[in-house]
This record gives structure tokens, C-alpha cells and sequence, in this order.
């Protein structure tokens, strides 16, 4: 298929998270004519001067990525953008300090919400002005539908043929247990800064994660003959939770793998504050928000608002009995279908990445074309890409920081081009869909996505 359609770039950060979601998305794109470039956001940000102009698909528009936003702009790159944390988020003043990078929105074309209440916290930021605000959902939600949930299918019958039927933990610590030990948060003093957000946010998250550590041996105990599955957040050291469950055989630590089919293979969640509640509910299975201290100022309600609540050891076990017991309980209740629906666009005949490309294919980008920078605005972009590139390659040496090697592996372990095309595939053959998409290696751990 011959195409004048500009290039989709896709970036993904963390691969278990994020990459088949955006490997669908490309597919939907490549169908509708577009070429696409999917892989590492860390190997496509180091490469960005050398890739064809298009379109880059921002995962969120926080303030670290306004150097490289400004970049891409000087180059003559279009910018949309959503927020993959946009579900989970503390009250607006605190979500625009931590997520938004005021400046960015003069750069992007457009943004993605969510649902209905992503789309108004976004336009009420004073610096949103007349930014284009499309309500479509997110096709990590797409991983969920239906007519997807066969492509976990055999990671389902592996997980529960090693592990049988079991509880399972998802936690979310990365300030208080971060996998570079740098980035973690200490308690401040009792009277130390008393009223500020960030020390009070530090002193309750690390209670919280205190009271979890203390919980996980206490369930491995209450449920000796179910197995337990803990799965830290990408971000998180295992070595403490692998302390904690030291005594109890019964559980297991690990972040194998994606969260979905670890969800699809258990009996129940546990969880606080944690987007996999969410996944849990569109995939029907239950989960317990176990918030033994809770906080209106620091918790994240969507997650534990569609949850049952435990405040105890002695609730969290009687909340999860009646799922390991088989007993008549509904996964959701009604209450939580109603708050569900404020927030996720959901709809049974398409899907978050049919919406995405739809808008994308009539918009004005592609109407009108992109626009040749003028030689100053991308002698500048190329200055400043390389500037930055050369940083990063030094930083990658540096043991601890976030551009580590090893820190790199943690959220882009990297995948190779068989098992792409093989993911390819399997949609091809279970959606009748993508029958003249190709998928190439460009360098590493990128990958363009084109119509044949």
C-alpha cells in the first residue's frame, strides 16, 4: 500500500506495561496506511535526529520530557500526547506539579483523555488554553476488550499450571522501595516540615509501605494452602518483599512477564492505590484495596473506589475468603460499575486505538502536512539532540542513575523481531485483522510498523 501519510512514532518506556498495547495500536495504524516507529523511548529519544519526521505519540507531557518535546518541535516533528498515569492521580494542584509540564501544552497538537474526567482536569489547567481534547480512552484498556483476551491464553495456562489457584499482590512503592536506592524517599523527622505535601506524602507512603510489608507474612500465614503471587511494580526492588515472605513458601515474588495474565490466572488482588485494580475490573476479577491507614490528601481513589475495602488483617482475610473459597460474591458492585464509567471510555464494538488513529487520520496534521522547519529552528534541534544523546551515552555508565544499563533493562528488558512478528500474527489469525502489516527491525529495540 502506497502512502503519503506521515510516520506514527510510538515510544514505549516500560515494555511489560505498555508495548503490546502500542504494538495494536500500530497495527491499527498500519492498516489505516500509516508507517509507524515502536520500540525503547530511551533508543528512539538517543536517535531522534535521525528518524523520519511524523508524528510522536507522547506518552505523557510531565516536565522531564520538555527538553526533548522542545527538540522534536525544532526538528519538525507534530506532537500529541496522553497520560499513561492520567487514571491514578492525586487532586489537580499536586497532579499538574507532578504530571504536567506547563510549557508543553503550547507544543502539542492535541491529547487523549481517558474519560470524561481525565478531559476536565486536563482543560482546567490555566495553561491548557484551546488545547484539541479528545475523549477516546487508552488502548492499554484495548488489552482488556473481549475479543483481546485470548492473547494471554497460554500465559494463563503456564501460570496456573506451575502455581495453581492463588492471591494475588500488586504493589506500587517506587518512593519509598525504588530499584535505585538514590531515588528512595526517607521519612522525615516527626516535626519536620509538618503540613508540606512532600514530607507529608513521604511519612504516609512510607507508613503504608511499612504496613504491607507487615501484612504479606501475616497473609502468607492466613492462607497457608493458597499460593501467593507478589508482584512489585517495575520500578520497586524485589529484595524487600523477598525478605518479607522469607518465612512463607506459600509466596512467591516476581515481575515476570506482563501484569494481565498474572490478573486473568488469580482468584483476587490485593492492592492499594494500584492502576491494576483497574485492569482487574475490566478484566470482571475482584479486588481488595487494603488501606490499614488512608489519607483523602494522598490516597488514589479511582483504584480503591472500584475495590472492596479492608482496613485489618482480620477484613483483608474475610474479604478474600469468599473469592478462594468459590463463594457467591460479585466481583464489582454497582456503586462501582457508576465511578468506573466517569473515567474510562469503553465500547464494545471498537476500540481505544481505532479512536486514536480515526482522529488522527482527519486531523489537521495530516490534512495539511507537516511543516518544513526553517534551517535555524533545525540546526538548533540537531545541536540540541546530540548535546542530550551524549549525555545519556555517558550516564549510562554511571552505576545508579536513570539512565543506567541496568535501570534500562528494568523497564526495556528489549524483545526481538521474532517475537514481534509472532504477536503480529496471532492477531492477524484471532481478529482477521492486519493481513498486509509488516513488521521490520530499524536498530535496536526498534521496529518500524508498515503496511506491506
Amino acid at each position: 500500500m502506497k502512502t503519503d501519510l506521515p510516520t506514527l512514532i510510538i515510544p514505549v518506556e516500560l515494555q511489560v506495561r505498555e508495548f503490546d498495547a502500542k504494538l495494536l495500536m500500530s497495527c491499527v495504524a498500519a492498516e489505516s496506511g500509516f508507517p509507524v516507529i515502536l520500540g525503547s523511548q530511551t533508543q528512539i529519544h538517543l536517535r531522534i535526529a535521525s528518524l523520519p519526521r511524523g508524528i510522536y505519540v507522547a506518552k505523557d507531557i510531565r516536565f522531564s520530557k520538555s527538553r526533548m518535546i522542545a527538540i522534536m518541535k525544532h526538528l519538525g516533528f507534530q506532537i500529541v500526547a496522553w497520560d499513561e498515569e492520567g487514571l491514578v492521580r492525586y487532586p489537580p494542584v499536586k497532579y499538574f506539579e507532578a504530571r504536567i509540564g506547563p510549557e508543553n501544552f503550547a507544543k502539542i497538537a492535541m491529547f487523549f483523555a481517558w474519560g470524561p474526567d481525565d478531559a476536565e482536569v486536563i482543560a482546567s489547567h490555566p495553561d491548557a488554553g484551546g488545547l484539541l481534547i479528545h475523549q477516546t480512552g487508552n488502548p492499554r484498556i484495548d488489552m482488556l476488550h473481549p475479543d483481546l483476551q485470548f492473547l494471554y491464553d497460554d500465559d494463563v495456562r503456564r501460570i496456573k499450571d506451575k502455581y495453581g489457584r492463588f492471591i494475588l499482590i500488586n504493589t506500587n512503592f517506587g518512593t519509598s522501595n525504588h530499584f535505585l536506592a538514590k531515588y528512595r524517599i526517607p521519612t522525615p523527622a516527626p516535626d519536620e516540615g509538618v503540613g508540606n505535601w512532600d514530607e507529608d506524602m513521604a511519612r504516609y507512603r512510607n507508613a503504608l509501605y511499612a504496613h504491607f510489608l507487615q501484612m504479606i507474612p501475616e497473609l502468607g500465614r492466613a492462607f497457608e494452602d493458597t499460593a501467593i503471587i507478589l508482584r512489585p511494580h517495575p520500578s520497586e526492588s524485589l529484595k524487600s518483599w523477598q525478605q518479607a515472605a522469607a518465612g512463607c513458601k506459600n509466596i512467591h515474588v516476581t515481575n515476570e512477564g506482563s501484569a494481565i495474565p498474572w490478573q486473568m490466572a488469580s482468584d483476587v488482588l490485593v492492592h492499594n492505590g494500584c492502576t491494576t485494580a483497574i485492569e482487574s475490573y475490566l478484566l470482571d476479577k475482584p479486588a481488595v484495596a487494603y488501606q490499614p491507614i488512608s489519607s483523602q490528601r494522598f490516597d488514589r481513589h479511582l483504584p480503591n473506589s472500584i475495590s472492596y475495602k479492608a482496613r485489618t488483617m482480620e477484613e483483608l482475610t474475610a474479604q478474600i475468603r469468599p473469592f478462594v473459597n468459590d463463594e457467591a460474591k460479585k466481583a464489582h458492585t454497582r456503586e462501582q460499575d457508576k465511578y468506573f464509567d466517569r473515567h474510562v471510555v469503553r465500547r464494545a464494538d471498537d476500540l481505544a486505538s481505532d479512536r486514536v488513529v480515526a482522529i488522527l487520520r482527519q486531523s489537521a496534521i495530516v490534512r495539511q502536512g507537516l511543516t518544513t522547519p526553517g534551517p535555524a529552528s533545525y540546526l538548533l534541534g540537531l545541536l540540541k539532540a546530540k548535546i542530550r544523546t551524549a549525555e545519556k551515552t555517558v550516564n549510562a555508565y554511571i552505576p545508579g542513575s536513570k539512565n543506567s544499563f541496568s535501570y534500562e533493562r528494568t523497564r526495556f528488558p528489549g524483545i526481538s523481531e521474532l517475537e514481534v512478528q509472532a504477536k503480529i500474527r496471532i492477531l492477524q489469525e484471532h481478529l482477521g485483522r492486519f493481513e498486509n502489516v509488516i513488521a521490520r527491525p530499524l536498530t535496536k529495540d526498534i521496529f518500524r510498523i508498515e503496511p506491506r
